[in-house]
């Protein structure tokens, strides 16, 4: 008689920042293990390095890995043969599988946990051909599912909203950043997560002239085994943690801005009237200067980095206060690469000595 159970697909990302990248491995093997996310990382980066492999997402990596932890046999699959076909027809729903599977047999382009009778995912692979399923042993022990995400809004809105609400306050107030409204919105991210998106504004002062919105998200994927209780601890601690990472980010790009203000008002320039055409790498480049060296730059050439002594150049004007240069306005620094042109701004800032100029350039 045919076997018939029901492919059900379990929108789940155990992602630990809740994204959707290409981490099938470590998701699959999570939960067909019951163990966390990170963890699972931790032990196919160990066995990648004891390999000798150059990644921790191919077969003769996670393969092992799957040994070790349980799985002492596996079979292979053929042409045709879909995630939902074996779940419907070959699964036992009281046995944990992992899936190796692609668009078409033979293919092996992701891996997925069948738990419980069903497919657990972050997307719906359940038309995707199996090559290959391991068995994992019963020896395997499996926590109990849990009801977790029939509390999702509950957890939202009683303990997320107002933990991180009190810890986004105090980290503004600690590094005395002075914000002008924030929103806030919350999304489900499978049926066991949630995805909170914050919008913090700043509004014009004295010294920076625009209004700034720095938009973040801080994710909160939850195990399908996690309880009311663990869910909680997870958002008091690592809620609280993601927040400070997020307000420290904004801190040190405001500190940044101001410098870069700052030292334009020295300079008598305006920000916004500034004309420095850039390429999308030229401008990339220039955000990564400390505010300071932002504001002094006239222009930025990038060619084929690190191939010749001059894939960097930039042209600068001279510091306020700089007299050591009577005969310059501008200076132009020019290396192989972006870390030598900030060696050279870091001199340039310490000790008021330009390369070729004060000293000779180290290739």
């Amino acid at each position: 008689m045919e076997q018939v159970n029901s492919a059900t697909l379990e929108k789940y990302n155990a992602n630990n920042r809740g994204k959707s990248v290409g981490d099938c491995v470590k998701r699959a093997i999570s939960l067909a293990f019951d163990i966390p996310y990170a963890e699972v990382g931790k032990i196919l980066n160990a066995k990648m390095k004891e390999l000798r492999k150059s990644a921790w997402n191919i077969q003769p990596v996670f393969e092992p890995v799957i040994r070790d932890l349980g799985c002492s046999h596996w079979k292979e699959g053929h042409p045709g043969w879909t995630v939902e076909d074996f779940v419907d027809n070959t699964a036992d729903p009281n046995k944990t599988y992992l899936l190796l599977v692609g668009k078409k047999y033979p293919s092996t382009s992701h891996l997925v946990c069948v738990r419980d009778g069903k497919v657990w995912d972050s997307w719906d692979c359940r038309d995707y051909e199996v090559t290959r399923y391991y068995i994992i042993d019963d020896t395997v022990q499996h926590k109990e599912f849990t009801d977790i995400k029939e509390h999702l809004d509950e957890l939202s809105r009683d303990y997320i909203y107002p933990i991180l609400t009190e810890e986004r306050i105090k980290q503004l107030t600690k590094y005395k950043l002075v914000p002008g409204t924030c929103t806030y919105s919350v999304y489900h991210k499978g049926d066991y997560g949630l995805k909170t998106v914050w919008s913090q504004e700043f509004v014009k002062d004295e010294v920076i002239t625009k209004k700034r919105t720095y938009r973040f998200e801080i994710a909160f994927p939850f195990e399908p085994t996690t309880t009311v209780e663990e869910a909680i601890k997870f958002i008091q601690t690592t809620g609280k943690v993601r927040m400070y990472d997020r307000i420290y980010a904004i801190a040190a790009q405001e500190k940044n801005l101001r410098e870069e203000y700052e030292m334009l008002a020295q300079l008598g320039k305006d920000k916004d009237k500034r004309d420095m055409w850039m390429t999308s790498q030229e401008l990339r480049f220039l955000n990564t200067l400390p505010g300071w060296a932002r504001a002094l730059v006239r222009y930025i050439r990038i060619t084929e980095p690190g191939q010749y002594s001059d894939s960097y150049t930039v042209k600068i004007d001279k510091l306020p206060g700089d007299e050591t240069h009577p005969t310059y306005d501008t200076y132009e620094l020019i290396d192989y690469d972006a870390a030598g042109i900030r060696k050279q701004l870091d001199r340039y800032a310490k000790y008021g000595e330009i390369a070729d100029i004060d000293y000779e350039h180290e290739w």
